[in-house]
């Protein structure tokens, strides 16, 4: 998956996310990250927190399923993440449980 064009990770002043979209080097903790193109891949889904962990540029994101589920209903123009490629091999049976398990405590 690649982060829509239009993210804002610069402007959400967020560290841990800074160096995506960036033009130039940003140092973080200690540690100097280079500049992110957005590019990662789905973690998982936790059920828990009703949304798709991401990683992109090896920063953990949430992506709430409020997003695809409003998108169904024609809602907002666009969403924050947008297929890369299709790996239809990762794919379950319809009716299946995602095959990655949310580590997440339970409550």
């Amino acid at each position: 998956i690649k982060l829509n064009s239009n993210h804002n990770c610069q402007g959400a002043m967020q560290p841990a996310k800074l160096h995506i979209g960036a033009s130039e080097p940003y140092r973080s903790k200690g540690r100097m990250k280079q500049p992110g193109n957005g590019v990662g891949h789905v973690v998982g889904f936790c059920t828990r927190q009703r949304g798709w962990k991401l990683e992109i540029d090896g920063a953990p994101m949430l992506l709430g399923c409020w997003w695809i589920e409003d998108a169904i209903r024609g809602g907002p123009e666009t969403i924050p993440v947008v297929n890369v490629t299709t790996n239809v091999q990762q794919q379950g049976k319809e009716g299946e449980e995602y095959r990655y398990k949310c580590r997440c405590k339970q409550q």
